[in-house]
């Protein structure tokens, strides 16, 4: 088990992550999703290091992004997580959460969070196939497309 001290969850994660099937992770810093997290996460402003980029790809290809985040000592959050359109249903944003919930448990945490719109019906059923559970709703912020957003969190056993 790996103990994080503060600023240091960027260090600890891996630059590449080879899955399975040419589905593999690698660091990226910069993307059309962080420019959107920017707008609306002050947490990424004042504590870069406590982020970590990445790109989904398949095959060699970009196909989506992944976006982590030390949210408080013992708790670590997907920040941002997206296959791009023409790559959905193919069950890599199961395998990535999988990862993650392996990389949490890794390195310590007790729990992974997320938050899914609630436009986004499919991504929600994903989540709780895997264990994660509804504990609320935030204030959505400027941007009603999302139609509101719901916490969700799962105990890392």
């Amino acid at each position: 088990m790996v103990i994080l001290r503060d600023g240091c969850f960027a260090l600890k994660c891996p630059k590449k992550v080879e899955l399975f099937n040419g589905l593999s992770l690698m660091e990226g810093n910069s993307s059309k999703s962080r420019r959107i997290l920017n707008k609306y996460v002050q947490a990424i402003r004042e504590k870069p290091e406590d982020f970590v980029y990445y790109n989904i790809m398949k095959d060699g290809n970009n196909i989506g992004s992944l976006h982590l985040r030390k949210s408080r000592k013992d708790s670590m959050e997907v920040a941002w997580i997206d296959i791009n359109k023409s790559h959905r249903g193919n069950k890599y944003a199961t395998n990535v959460l999988e990862w993650c919930i392996g990389l949490a448990k890794d390195m310590g945490f007790r729990t992974i969070e997320l938050e899914v719109p609630g436009n986004a019906p499919d991504a929600k059923h994903i989540y709780e196939k895997l264990g994660f559970k509804e504990t609320g709703s935030v204030r959505e912020l400027d941007n009603s497309s999302w139609n509101g957003l719901s916490k969700m969190k799962m105990k890392i056993e």
